[in-house]
């Protein structure tokens, strides 16, 4: 429908999808569409060390970027 459209979103992502479904979010950044990182999984960030949490982030803006080749803005 969006292609139909003409129609470019912002897709979030988190990693552990993107893992899981790797041909899904490459093909969203293939028709144009916009990848942002949406944390790894739906872990608590407030509960981290400010460590643990730069590790968490980068985590899932690495395995976007790797599936995808479109580093996440967002």
């Amino acid at each position: 429908m969006l292609d139909r459209l003409g129609l470019k979103i912002t897709s979030h992502m988190t990693g552990l999808s993107v893992e899981m479904y790797p041909d899904t979010a490459r093909s969203i950044v293939q028709r144009g569409h916009e990848a942002a990182a949406h944390d790894w999984d739906w872990s608590t960030e407030s509960t981290m060390n400010d460590d643990d949490e730069r590790a968490f982030i980068q985590k899932n803006v690495d395995i976007i970027q790797k599936v995808t080749g479109q580093r996440p803005v967002g």
